[in-house]
């Protein structure tokens, strides 16, 4: 738990949203908490995590995590404890694999100018998750991959269950004629910031009233969630970095038309 455990709660729901089990909200700072629950070993249920005041339970106040394992030991579920006011996430009893990955892209400036990024966000793993760009030859533990040159890419990300995802992929050079023809736009200013930047994105498919946005360091670590609002055909909001020090960041924008991850830079 992080240092208000009185926010927390779970609750555990069967494939109809049924509820099975639930749990919170705690009273020790800190704690490492044990739930023991029984399911059918052949069911598929939901587990949610909820925050009452929609920071999560990592790592503005405290370093909060969790998982969820079945009876033979296997991680089913594994999440950081960087969430808003909730996270959901499908998992069956009995273990299969269902490694999956998103990639976002920044393109480099031109054909010769390695200052391409790969941020790689796995899901459903099981820790630790290794990233490699070159088709598994090579593998880190950092899901960011800086200055990289346009070209294709072949993703792989494996986790501790031996489960496999991969994809390929191609970083690009900025053009006028690529830009004009993006059916989205996103524009960040100031960029560099001395703590809070404006954010407006425009021409997507997104019909709720919040666009989420998180927030990684340079190293690959998640340190918030926030959103964005809807404006008319627009979502504007203001992103902090105030209390971050200074550094590189990366915005990831959760959507799946847009592919793109914005590179920040805290003064």
């Amino acid at each position: 738990l992080d240092e208000f455990p009185e926010e927390t709660t779970w609750e555990v729901t069967d494939s109809t949203g049924a509820l099975l089990y639930e749990g919170g909200p705690y009273r020790e700072v800190g704690a490492l908490i044990t739930e023991e629950i029984c399911l059918d070993e052949n069911g598929c249920y939901t587990f949610t995590i909820f925050d009452a005041l929609e920071d999560g339970i990592c790592c503005g106040f405290g370093e909060g995590s969790y998982n969820l394992t079945n009876a033979a030991g296997e991680i089913l579920i594994a999440s950081d404890g960087t969430f808003s006011s909730r996270e959901s996430t499908d998992f069956c009893s009995l273990f299969t694999c269902r490694l999956e990955g998103d990639i976002n892209i920044s393109n480099a400036a031109t054909i010769n100018s390695a200052d391409g990024t790969l941020f790689i966000t796995a899901a459903n793993g099981s820790a630790p998750i290794q990233y490699s760009i070159d088709g598994g030859t090579t593998f880190q533990s950092s899901r960011i991959f800086n200055n990289l040159l346009a070209g294709i890419y072949k993703v792989v990300i494996k986790d501790g269950n031996d489960c496999v995802y991969e994809e390929e992929v191609m970083i690009d050079f900025v053009t006028s004629t690529k830009e004009l023809i993006t059916n989205y736009n996103i524009t960040v200013f100031p960029n560099p910031t001395d703590g809070v930047m404006n954010l407006e994105v425009s021409g997507i498919n997104h019909a709720d009233i919040f666009l989420d946005l998180e927030i990684y360091n340079a190293l690959g670590k998640r340190m918030h969630i926030t959103n964005l609002t809807k404006y008319g055909d627009r979502y504007i909001g203001q992103v902090s970095l105030y209390y971050y020090p200074a550094g590189t960041y990366f915005i990831r924008l959760v959507n799946e038309d847009i592919a793109r991850i914005l590179r920040v830079v805290r003064k």
